[in-house]
């Protein structure tokens, strides 16, 4: 992020993150929207978008996200997968993905 900040290679154009990690246990508390508040987008999906706009010094203009549940018993409560994109005003883009998958 530092190096975003201080341009050391010019401009940030693009930005690229992913965090995530298999959820094992159904009975886990972060697939209870009463005890998580949400899933993998609200648990880690924030640590990509925090450095998105710390390297970029600017808030997004534009977001655009999907949302893939390969299980839908288990994430019934909470998102399992989020695919998003946020739009800058220099015009960089950041591309993200957060799971539980």
């Amino acid at each position: 992020m530092r190096i975003g900040q201080k341009q050391v290679y010019g401009k940030v154009k693009i930005v690229e993150s992913a965090f995530g990690f298999k959820m094992g246990d159904p009975t886990q508390w972060r697939l209870k929207k009463a005890l998580s508040g949400g899933g993998a987008m609200m648990d880690v999906g924030i640590y990509a978008i925090q450095a998105a706009r710390i390297s970029t010094g600017e808030e997004p203009l534009y977001v655009t996200a999907q949302e893939f549940k390969t299980d839908k018993i288990k994430f019934n409560e909470v998102d399992e997968t989020i695919l998003w994109q946020m739009e800058f005003p220099s015009g960089a883009v950041s591309n993200s993905l957060t799971t539980y998958a």
